[in-house]
Order: structure tokens, then sequence, then C-alpha cells
């Protein structure tokens, strides 16, 4: 009977573990897809706020940025992505927001951006806000991916409470008012926490970042700010 040497047992564990890795890699071999999102403090997402409250009367619209990504292969070509709204959104389509219905996705590029523009005349007659749904449209290079839409909600009023929310919120940013929120979109450049949401020491960061601030406030005009809202002044625990 052959004996099984030490060697010989490295080799065979070798080649069923390169066997296995082999079976194990899958490549995508369906149709070209695309898959939408909205871009949010660098990152995407599948639906995000849009609430123009926060920016000044004189101001008249507001942009946010859409990112459509492959569902498959590049190609050395350009391709173009067709996309629509659903048949409830087109009386409010070019009026009240406005976006490319057809973007070209460069030769070598994986994915390609796009804005989508929002007027706030018109939002108004929207109670809980305007659902602004993007579609893929298929056309004879692109079909929808897993995510074949995106949404943006839309509002013309300032959130009452924070974007994002979750329990590490009260003892970071307290309780949510216009004043304050108006305060901490100025300061921090953004609205929506939702991507940090549960990282508590960027949310601690962001605490102290926004007292100081507090402090810097009062050096300049003498006074805390008020806050007309929660009938004191504004403060971060």
């Amino acid at each position: 009977m052959r004996k099984i040497t030490f060697n010989n047992l490295l080799w065979i564990s070798i080649l069923l573990l390169v066997s296995c890795s082999e079976d194990q890699i899958q490549t995508y071999n369906g149709p070209e897809a695309i898959n939408l999102f909205v871009l949010n403090n660098q990152k995407q997402v599948n639906s995000a706020q849009l609430p123009l409250g926060f920016l000044d009367d004189n101001i008249v619209d507001s942009t946010v940025y859409l990112i459509a990504n492959i569902q498959g292969t590049v190609v050395d070509h350009d391709r173009i992505i067709t996309l629509q709204v659903p048949d409830s959104l087109k009386s409010a389509d070019s009026i009240i927001f406005k976006f490319p219905k057809k973007v070209i996705l460069p030769a070598g590029e994986y994915s390609v951006q796009f804005p989508l523009k929002v007027e706030r005349q018109g939002l108004d007659s929207f109670s809980n806000g305007l659902n602004i749904v993007v579609q893929v449209k298929s056309n004879d290079e692109f079909i929808g991916g897993v995510y074949n839409y995106t949404t943006v909600v839309a509002t013309n009023s300032m959130p009452t409470q924070w974007i994002g929310y979750t329990y590490w919120f009260p003892n970071r940013l307290g309780q949510c008012s216009k004043t304050k929120y108006r305060f901490v979109y100025k300061m921090l450049g953004f609205y929506d926490f939702t991507p940090i949401a549960y990282d508590y020491n960027t949310l601690d960061v962001y605490k102290n970042y926004l007292n100081v601030k507090l402090d810097e406030y009062e050096v300049q005009h003498g006074v805390r700010l008020w806050d007309p809202d929660l009938n004191k002044n504004v403060s971060f625990p």
C-alpha cells in the first residue's frame, strides 16, 4: 500500500483549496442593467429628503445629484441611459422638478452623476412633500437593475425632527427646533444625518463643534442664540 507523505497531503490540500475558490468565483452573466441612487454626504442611498425650508427666501430652487451605476461590464464606447417618472408625476415633471431624460455613460466608466433640480414654487401644495421618483427606462443598451428607481422627498418647509434620528440624538443634538436646525445646517453644511446616525463618536465631534460655534456666536453678538420655538437659548447636550 502506497504511503501518503506530508508533501502529498500538502499538495492535495492546495489543489482542493484552489478548486473550491474557482467554484465560488461567480461572474455576472445577465443583461446590462442600471442601478439608481441619490448622493447624500458623499454616500449613495436609495432615497433622501430635500427640505428647501433651510434656504433663504430669495433662493428659488435646489439641486441634488443622482448617480447611475452599471450592473454589468464596462465598454469602450459611450452608452445612453434612459430615465422616466411614473405616470402620477408627469404633471409635475419639468415644472416642479427637472432632470435629464437621457444621460450619457462615458466609455470606460461604470457610473455617471446627473442633477435633479427642484423648484420651490408649487411645493406648498404638497402638505407631506412631493415624492419625486426617477426610474430607469429600458432601452437597447440597459434595463433597470436591482435598484431600478430612486426617490427624493422635496418639501418647502423645515423638518420637525432630525433627519436620520436615532436613539443617540437626545444626548448629542438634543431636541430639534427650526432655529436650532438652521444653525446646525449653517455650521455643518448638511441637514441629513442618516449616513452617520448610529456613529455616536462622529455625533460627539459635531456636538462639541456646534457648542464652540455657539460660544463664538455669543462673543460676536453679545448674547446667546435664542430659540423662540423652545423658549430658551440654543444648546447641545
